[in-house]
């Protein structure tokens, strides 16, 4: 054993996180820090959701919604822990579908991509800000009145409606010029995510990362690059 250099030995532990009698968190400890942890949400005796930890932190995240043991959930974290992008498969066919990236550590900008019509092709990108001020204008019965509504605010979107991987639909809050310079223009079609089915791997680059750029790094890029950040 090396001098000043301690090496717990690996252990579980079972919890009731939801104190309802029932442990449904399985966490496995490696020299005293969280490596990894099971969930059993729907109680049935098998774990539906898993996390996976670095340096004691939240790390990659997969997850079985419909608790069927099909993973339709995916969530990676940056170095300090915070939700980085997300990606889900909503018609159940082992393929994600929509993706969602939070380009700075936080949930207050939001990258939403849309595959809706499954052919593994993004066919609506969304930017979109948290507006915690933002107002809902409502009639009361004698008067129109605004009354507090936060929520996500829509910056930017384009759309291609007829899935024919052309543009048919912009909009720029800001860039008032931003619809008729996009209209019938190529849209992006891949999604911003690493490959979702092999979720595990957080080395997985995105198309279009170049060497001596980290995965994390290129895909950072290539949304400055689309969006101005």
């Amino acid at each position: 054993m090396l001098a000043g250099v301690s090496f717990a030995a690996p252990s579980e532990e079972w919890r009731d996180q939801d104190g309802d009698g029932f442990k449904e968190t399985h966490l496995f400890i490696k020299n005293d820090l969280p490596d990894r942890a099971e969930y059993d949400r729907n109680k049935d005796g098998k774990p539906d959701q898993f996390l996976e930890f670095k340096n004691g932190l939240r790390s990659t995240f997969r997850a079985s919604r419909r608790f069927d043991g099909r993973i339709d959930q995916w969530k990676w974290y940056d170095a300090k822990g915070c939700l980085s992008r997300d990606a889900k498969d909503s018609n159940h066919d082992g393929t994600p579908d929509r993706f969602s990236y939070y380009p700075n550590g936080n949930r207050e900008t939001v990258i939403r991509e849309l595959d809706r019509n499954f052919d593994g092709k993004i066919d609506k990108r969304v930017l979109s800000v948290w507006d915690g001020e933002g107002k809902m204008k409502v009639y009361t019965g004698t008067r129109m009145q605004s009354i507090a509504h936060p929520g996500y605010k829509t910056m930017r979107r384009e759309e291609d409606k007829d899935f024919d991987g052309k543009i048919d639909k912009a909009f720029d809050r800001k860039d008032k010029t931003f619809a008729d310079r996009r209209k019938g223009q190529p849209i992006s079609p891949e999604p911003s995510m690493p490959d979702a089915s092999s979720a595990e791997e957080e080395s997985t680059a995105p198309s279009g990362s170049k060497k001596g750029i980290s995965p994390s790094e290129a895909l950072l890029k290539r949304q400055n690059e689309r969006y101005g950040f």
